[in-house]
């Protein structure tokens, strides 16, 4: 059986490492933060009240041996979390963007208690709404103008109105553009708390390239590690005031994690510091690379959705129309050694949904994303079988991380 399973894990990664991945939703690992997460500290609790002391106390007068040793690296992650997003308090405690949504919606509702959530056609994630229900919170749809790709601001002041809305949850996973927070905070008031989810755009958001939703209104954001943050699967929360931060926090240590799983803890303290120090360019590259593959596409006739006049996309995604069913569509793609997904939200249309930040931190260039556009156009339109020039483009590009920390044993 041991045999067994190794060479099922080795033929998984071979599988995988073959991969030209274009998802949206996934990113690669430096060498140090993935040094981290094969820790043997995977099997240790981090209890740590991050006051120094060598002995954690919790629950009935349990004590353990703290990871005091955590307290001095942790506590600078969260300082420079702060300072990126503008925040005054934050947390590292979630153990995945889920888990962070449930951490944060349940700690500032009640039972009975109404939030405003994103459509699954307007891109929201699918488990927000059986979160609440199966909670006892009740939820209506935030409003959304598919013409202009945004919300609509003023049909959800009135919905919140109406319906006594306690929190908005902005969860979106497919969006080309920002989000009119400043606009929803002027309508609705200081009454209503509104969650900025940024799990597809948070490196984004720290890297500087993009809105900036704590100053624009938005009171936490909750998000994911694994998109355009390049960490492991695990969760950020920032909160605009301490005070919420702190009383959120304690509700998740309280009732919501027990262990917060200390190599991926270590994993993603790395990626804190690697955003910290390349996230201006890596963000930068990232928009640049996602507008380049748009416009190639098009000039070689495929349609490609604009965000705007000026530009095809100001996040990590573009979206790119196939009128090919769901399957024949991925199936084409996989057998040429390409991942990505599709989507039908936004509209009746069904459409690839298209990531830039992995290919980005492997380094692609100007030229790779030409290349790229070529390869995509020609199974797409043709069919062509490109599986060679998908190779030659991924193993040009292995084991070569941007934007990141090295390890060196």
């Amino acid at each position: 059986m041991d045999r067994e399973i190794g060479n099922l894990i080795v033929n998984i990664e071979n599988i995988y490492g073959n991969l030209l991945h274009l998802t949206a939703n996934e990113n690669i690992l430096s060498p140090l933060a993935q040094r981290a997460l094969t820790s043997s500290l995977s099997v240790r609790y981090s209890m740590t009240n991050n006051n120094g002391s060598s002995v954690a106390v919790f629950g009935r007068n349990a004590a353990y041996k703290s990871l005091v040793e955590l307290d001095d690296i942790y506590c600078r992650a969260t300082e420079t979390v702060n300072r990126m997003l503008g925040a005054e308090y934050s947390t590292l405690r979630c153990l995945t963007g889920a888990h962070a949504m449930m951490c944060v919606l349940l700690s500032i509702t009640k039972p009975g208690d109404t939030v405003m959530t994103v459509p699954s056609n307007a891109g929201g994630h699918f488990c927000t709404n059986g979160i609440l229900e199966i909670t006892g919170r009740r939820h209506v749809d935030a409003i959304y103008d598919y013409d202009a790709l945004t919300f609509d601001c003023e049909a959800i002041a009135e919905t919140c109105k109406a319906q006594n809305v306690k929190v908005i949850y902005l969860d979106t996973s497919v969006y080309l553009k920002p989000h009119p927070i400043h606009r929803l905070r002027e309508l609705v008031g200081d009454e209503v708390k509104i969650v900025y989810d940024a799990s597809h755009t948070l490196g984004l958001i720290m890297g500087g390239e993009f809105q900036d939703p704590l100053s624009e209104g938005a009171d936490i954001i909750s998000a994911n590690t694994h998109k355009t943050f390049p960490g492991p699967h695990k969760a950020i929360v920032a909160f605009k005031n301490k005070a919420l931060g702190q009383m959120v926090e304690n509700q998740i240590l309280k009732s919501f994690v027990s262990s917060t799983q200390t190599n991926v803890l270590l994993s993603l303290i790395v990626a804190i510091f690697e955003m910290e120090e390349f996230g201006k360019e890596y963000s930068r590259q990232v928009i640049a690379n996602a507008n380049l593959l748009a416009r190639e596409l098009q000039t070689l006739g495929v349609e490609v959705r604009k965000a705007s006049d000026e530009q095809f996309t100001y996040t990590h995604q573009i979206h790119v129309y196939s009128s090919l069913s769901r399957n024949e569509t991925v199936g084409r793609f996989l057998k040429n050694g390409v991942s990505l997904g599709t989507s039908g939200a936004l509209g009746d249309r069904l459409f690839i949904r298209i990531g830039v930040q992995e290919i980005t931190r492997l380094g692609y260039s100007s030229d790779d994303i030409v290349a790229l556009a070529k390869i995509i156009a020609n199974i797409l339109n043709e069919d062509k079988d490109v599986s060679t020039d998908v190779a030659l483009l991924v193993n040009s590009h292995k084991n070569n991380i941007e934007y990141g920390y090295n390890y060196d044993k």
